[in-house]
């Protein structure tokens, strides 16, 4: 598989490179970003990771100047407010590609191109559905241990990202929108997965901002039928970051809570019956690049309804941005290019 990879930031050079290292068939033909640093930091560690790269890897500050015969798919990892230009460019030129999230910063964006991929082929990053401890609450409310769910309180919180007031997720225009749209996509669909939800109402929103020119914490009262929940994403400065989820069933409760310092344990209390289980689910090897490596062995798959969660997500947080005054999620004015400033 001939690969060009758009956006070369952090994210990229972490986790997506290493990735592909483990893939014989993978031959990078191009990297995008307008930041010749992050060009050269890219090709260093491929080299350094061994991954196969043509002899004249193409080094563009944008796609557009790459011809569609140079490759044969695309992953996609640049700002969110790029996310569905590229993608759909690349699909009307009939190559799948894979996403990091969200897919599109509108869920109307999202659905056209999940419709634009039918028989080419598009994949999205979602590391939480591959997750062995989420698999398995999921399991755990489909067998009906804890009764009908009527109510749920999820916490999602990551470390704030260094230099984060200076980088592009600080900038509207390029980001598309603070931790509700970056993170909150993330926590949003993978509830709605969990805990076997189509839909949901926004209720109430609360955006704070602080110091910076997007949220920083966001609070959300959702409403759905049967079920209400208080669900709430921040960054925060002195820890790594931690999840948080109750659920309160008609004759239980499950709680879980997994602090991303202890190495993917998560610490799991199920009362059920008037019966207390307690007991450590690992959130598995390799889910975080679960998504990645399924798109590497099939990149003409596409499963429509496997978006759906995650275009519920996008609509939510549109309409929580709509009434709280935050940001616009228009489509970027500037030039459809990558910014590598620490993805």
């Amino acid at each position: 598989m001939r690969l060009a990879i758009l956006g070369c930031g952090n994210r990229v050079q972490v986790s997506i490179l290493p990735t592909l290292s483990e893939n014989p068939d993978i031959r990078i033909t191009a990297l995008i970003d307008p930041s010749r640093a992050a060009l050269l930091e890219a090709c260093t560690c491929l080299r350094s990771l061994g991954v196969p790269m043509e002899e004249k890897v193409q080094l563009l500050p944008e796609d557009e100047g790459l011809s569609p015969m140079a490759v044969n798919a695309v992953l996609v990892a640049s700002p969110h407010a790029f996310h569905a230009p590229q993608t759909r460019r690349w699909l009307q030129r009939g190559k799948p590609v894979f996403v990091e999230k969200p897919l599109a910063c509108h869920p109307e964006d999202a659905a056209a191109l999940v419709e634009l991929s039918r028989g080419i082929g598009l994949s999205l990053s979602e590391p939480r559905r591959f997750r062995a401890d989420l698999q398995a609450v999921r399991d755990i409310l489909r067998s009906g241990a804890i009764g009908r769910l009527h109510k749920i309180r999820s916490e999602d919180y990551v470390r704030k990202a260094r230099h984060f007031q200076r980088s592009w997720r600080n900038d509207p225009a390029l980001a598309g929108g603070g931790v509700l749209l970056d993170l909150g996509c993330h926590t949003l669909a993978s509830l709605l997965w969990t805990c076997g939800l189509r839909t949901l109402s926004l209720e109430r929103i609360d955006l704070q901002r602080g110091a910076c020119q997007v949220e920083t914490k966001a609070l959300l009262l959702l409403q759905g039928p049967r079920v209400e929940a208080e669900v709430v994403v921040g960054l925060v400065n002195d820890r790594a970051g931690w999840e948080r989820l109750i659920l309160w069933g008609e004759t239980g409760s499950l709680r879980l809570f997994r602090s991303r310092q202890d190495g993917g344990v998560s610490r799991v209390e199920v009362v059920s019956r008037a019966r207390i289980h307690r007991f450590n689910l690992r959130s598995g090897d390799g889910f975080e690049s679960a998504s990645l490596r399924r798109f590497l062995r099939s990149p003409d798959l596409c499963e429509p309804d496997a978006f759906e969660c995650h275009i519920e997500a996008l609509r939510l947080i549109r309409q929580a941005y709509q009434t709280a005054g935050g940001p616009r999620l228009a489509e970027p004015a500037v030039p459809e290019r990558c910014h590598a400033q620490d993805r």
